[in-house]
């Protein structure tokens, strides 16, 4: 901001608190310098510090407040032990976490921070890393609990899909299905050049046709279960139980053939996938009753690409 230099007797005359003209050539030197001095000043203010400015310190508070809270450990496991006593037999006269260290101070001032001007960014990263081992232990327990049930449907094919992955670069290819269950499936498939290239290579005993086939069929069961037709409905379970057989005769294949790792993978794949159609019949009607949306299933499970852009969004939006 430039200052502005004031040379109208007049107003240096208000300024002065005097009636009359300024004419004395000091007074007016003195009070241009005045002006001049609050522009410097105004100039000289730092600017506000940016985001990724504060980071190595907002990392820093965290990490001292980790330390405080492992500080604190015993005492906390001791308070928690001590709360059924307390409930019963009321104020202990001398309890264990009397004697045990307990720190509640902030360290934010130690690395020149301040917690009351503190920005929704700088509590967001200070405590996701003073909170980092627990959140990092509650996300394993929770992506435990989608691989063992599921949620969405690219968790149940996991299985699956490592396995197709394994068939691939191995290279095995001596996968016999039995004809008439392939019969079965061509009702369910579209009649196109693609799905005859398909066809025929399940026929020459090709494992990955045979996955792009219970792929599509599951894809059409699917479909099959949101059609506004009551048949198409009907029809879904059929078109699953179809898609089901389809991987069972994979399965067996790679173990009478001595792949049983691949088998493995296959059989635990189709188990995932049971749990999946379950929780989709029983649990999921329940949650969207109760106003749990379905996108709120795919940030849950995380790395899946929705989960990804509800992060990318959250992280752009904190440091603008």
């Amino acid at each position: 901001m430039k200052s502005r230099r004031v040379t109208d007797p007049f107003i240096l005359a208000q300024l002065n608190g005097s009636p009359k003209k300024v004419i004395d050539p000091a007074l007016l030197s003195q009070l241009n310098n005045e002006e001049e001095d609050q522009g410097a000043y105004l100039d000289n203010l730092p600017e506000g510090e940016g985001f990724f400015h504060k980071l190595p310190r907002n990392i820093a508070i965290g990490l001292a407040h980790a330390g405080r809270n492992l500080h604190n450990l015993p005492y906390d496991i001791s308070k928690i032990a001590e709360w059924p006593a307390e409930q019963f037999a009321g104020p202990l006269k001398h309890p264990l976490s009397s004697y045990l260290p307990h720190d509640i101070k902030s360290y934010a001032d130690v690395f020149g921070g301040n917690e009351d001007e503190n920005t929704f960014a700088d509590s967001l990263v200070q405590k996701g890393v003073e909170y980092a081992p627990e959140l990092i232990g509650l996300g394993g327990a929770i992506k435990k609990g989608l691989r063992s049930f599921p949620v969405t449907q690219r968790g149940a094919a996991r299985h699956l899909r490592e396995a197709e992955k394994l068939i691939n670069q191995r290279g095995i290819n001596n996968f016999q299905m039995n004809y008439p269950l392939l019969q079965e499936t061509v009702p369910f498939l579209p009649k196109t050049h693609a799905t005859g290239e398909m066809l025929k290579g399940v026929l020459a005993g090709e494992y990955q046709p045979a996955f792009a086939l219970q792929s599509q069929i599951g894809q059409h069961a699917r479909n099959a279960r949101k059609s506004p037709l009551a048949s198409e409905r009907l029809l879904a379970p059929q078109v699953e139980e179809l898609r089901d057989r389809i991987v069972g005769e994979m399965e067996r294949a790679l173990q009478d053939t001595g792949h049983h790792y691949e088998s493995e993978l296959i059989k635990n794949g189709r188990a995932d996938y049971a749990k999946y159609m379950k929780f989709r019949e029983k649990v999921l009607p329940v949650l969207k009753k109760i106003g749990i949306p379905t996108s709120a299933l795919t940030a849950v499970g995380a790395g899946t690409n929705k989960g990804r852009e509800l992060g990318k969004g959250l992280i752009n939006n904190l440091i603008k």
